[in-house]
């Protein structure tokens, strides 16, 4: 979103740009003439010096039209000599007649090779908020008034945007704040026209890429977005978004990964809304709803997700993980079903399924808080053969051949450190219908874990077994 603002402030500077000459252009014929005084109006309106190295073209029946070529826009006082921007071409059209009618009819803008460079400084200023808000220095109260007095004037006019085409854009976007730089390259942007409460088609495609860490990608995005008058609320219906990417930690050849849905911002309500949401990847399918409300002051995420069924051994394969165990088919078939609600440092997963290939666990998880962290958790287990998740044979007797000295003695196991757990805080039962691990096998169990102060213990209070199992506790 910060993006789409930080391009939009830059697309008003423009639009002014254009406004300002046609504004002069009704007074002169002289082109010489009209791109001076674009010069020198542009300038004493934001701060930011004006090149137009073409002559200018225009046009006056029906439309209002300008033409320039090679535009470059300084950057501003102490952000360096390179270019705030540098427009190839821009093409703006206000119809004459409309204007009678109290009526701004704008056609398609067109705009094609800029570069656009931003830049935030460790201070928090950028390079880029004096072309929406008047000279730098001229005063708060004088800004506002100004402001005030261009809205007034505005409010009386309609504005009908036919739609905006936008070719080949490199931004370039440094936050010394943040020490992070992130660079677009080759964007194209078709937006349709723009009406109050109307479906508006909009597509982007663009490259980008990351110095840390070095990632390099690619996207594009489609939709229709509705705008209610006042803009409180804004519906993004069929939403698609693909992006490729390559680079650090990536799987060679890159991954792809597809996002659609339906996005409703509510401005009034201070709600977020995501239906119908659908992620696909290398081996994940997740589809759902997600809300957000109090967006602004105190977030709270409630949402319903399924994973479809996974293979997670080439899941965690594309991660560099490799896994093997005794059955070749276990972990070959994950899907899960949820509902979670986020609120502050509180995270609920109410009711929660997983089928873990031919188990099911079900019940919920709570997270009352990250710091510690503090878990409650009560699931229900209906039968499970550990014994397929084990490392094969071979590795086992690896292992314990490993184990042993020179003279066939065992050697003593590495001592765990458990200072980690020491902050844990958990109560958690586990009830197992049917378990099966090393050969023993135990019917309908209720395990009990507890950790309170470094003190873990657990404890199998209900067995039908066939072999009992000893209380364990650990002091950590």
């Amino acid at each position: 979103m910060k993006i789409l603002k930080w391009f939009a402030g830059i697309v008003v500077g423009v639009v002014l740009l254009g406004v300002l000459a046609l504004g002069v252009l009704t007074l002169v014929l002289d082109t010489e003439v009209i791109k001076e005084q674009v010069i020198v109006k542009f300038e004493q309106r934001t701060g930011h010096t004006l090149q137009i190295d073409a002559p200018i073209e225009w046009s006056v029946f029906p439309w209002l039209g300008l033409k320039l070529e090679k535009v470059v826009v300084g950057n501003a006082p102490g952000f360096g000599d390179e270019p705030l921007a540098a427009i190839d071409v821009l093409d703006v059209k206000v119809g004459l007649m409309p204007l009678l009618e109290k009526r701004i009819a704008v056609d398609t803008v067109t705009l094609k090779g800029v570069d656009i460079n931003l830049m935030r400084n460790k201070a928090g200023k950028t390079n880029w908020e004096s072309l929406a808000g008047g000279k730098p220095g001229g005063g708060e109260s004088k800004a506002v008034e100004t402001a005030g007095q261009q809205k007034a004037a505005m409010d009386e006019f309609q504005i009908d945007l036919k739609g905006i085409e936008l070719d080949d854009l490199d931004l370039d976007y440094v936050d010394a704040q943040k020490g992070a730089a992130y660079h677009l390259e080759d964007l194209d942007v078709r937006i349709g026209e723009l009406k109050p409460d109307t479906p508006v088609l909009v597509e982007l495609a663009t490259k980008l890429a990351l110095q840390n860490p070095p990632l390099a990608g690619k996207v594009a995005i489609s939709t229709e977005v509705t705008a209610s008058r006042d803009y409180q609320r804004i519906d993004f219906s069929a939403l698609a978004v693909e992006l490729h990417a390559e680079g650090e930690g990536l799987p060679e050849g890159g991954v792809d990964l597809k996002l659609a849905g339906n996005l409703a911002l509510d401005r009034k309500t201070d709600r977020l809304a995501v239906s119908d949401l659908s992620v696909s990847g290398p081996q994940v399918d997740i589809t759902g709803a997600v809300s957000i409300s109090g967006l602004t002051e105190k977030p709270k995420v409630e949402g319903r997700l399924a994973l479809q069924d996974t293979n997670l051994k080439e899941l965690l394969a594309l991660a560099g993980v490799e896994l093997e165990t005794a059955d070749p088919q276990a972990l070959t078939k994950i899907s899960a079903q949820l509902q979670m609600v986020q609120e502050g440092e509180a995270l609920t997963l109410k009711p929660l399924e997983i089928r873990l290939d031919e188990s099911t666990v079900s019940g919920f998880i709570s997270i009352p808080s990250f710091e510690g962290p503090v878990v409650r958790a009560r699931l229900q287990v209906d039968n499970i053969d550990l014994d397929r998740y084990l490392p094969p044979a071979k590795e086992e007797e690896q292992t314990a051949a490993a184990g042993s000295g020179a003279d066939g003695s065992a050697e003593q196991p590495e001592r765990i450190d458990f200072a980690p757990l020491r902050k844990l805080d958990a109560d958690a039962t586990i009830e197992v219908g049917r378990l099966k691990v090393k050969g023993l096998e135990m019917e309908k169990i209720t395990l009990t874990l507890k950790a309170k102060k470094g003190v873990i213990s657990l404890d199998p209070i209900g067995a039908l077994l066939y072999q009992a199992l000893p209380l364990i506790e650990w002091v950590v």
